[in-house]
């Protein structure tokens, strides 16, 4: 009898080579002996993954078919974010940039607001397919740009990307982007 382990990487290794032995080598091996081996493949590839299950039922039965242990999700952490209003005579931009991978298409955007928490100002702009972090950069320098051309002289950025804010702090750090000439 054959042992489960690497040879086995998935249930269709497994046919292939039950039927070449069959066929090829004269060799019969029991239906029962090979839904054994698939099942037991299936239970070892199943349980040395880390990725949790998901809350599906159907995926529920099936694990517990197959005598794979379920792992389950990471309970999501929710932190209260409260926005605060700038100082009299100052307008505050929230910004945040993404991308659908690194690189990906990207975008970046930011919202203005008043010492009176009233919108004033709003943009969002493709960006093209470039990485996460340079989304980011783009959302601040384009909220930049927009406080210069309206004249608001104080400005308070307000994002999530650690890498915008130590670019800003540290100007010494040579920013690698394209963006460094802007």
């Amino acid at each position: 009898m054959l042992k489960a382990g690497p040879q086995w990487a998935n249930t269709t290794t497994c046919l292939l080579f039950f039927a070449n032995e069959a066929r090829f080598n004269n060799k019969f091996i029991s239906w029962r002996s090979v839904v054994s081996l698939i099942i037991a493949n299936t239970s070892l590839t199943g349980n040395n993954t880390c990725k949790p299950s998901s809350n599906s039922i159907r995926d529920f039965t099936f694990l517990k078919l197959f005598r794979i242990s379920i792992k389950h999700p990471k309970t999501p952490v929710i932190k209260e974010v409260c926005w605060e209003p700038p100082l009299i005579n100052w307008t505050k931009c929230n910004i945040d940039g993404a991308a659908c991978g690194n690189p990906g298409f990207a975008s970046c955007g930011g919202i203005f607001g008043n010492f009176t928490a009233d919108f004033v100002y709003g943009f969002a702009e493709p960006l093209g397919f470039v990485s996460p972090h340079y989304a980011e950069l783009c959302g601040a320098m384009r909220a930049i740009e927009i406080a210069y051309q309206n004249n608001w002289n104080n400005l308070w950025l307000e994002t999530d990307s650690s890498l915008v804010v130590s670019a800003f702090q540290n100007p010494a750090n040579p920013v690698v982007w394209a963006l460094r000439n802007i």
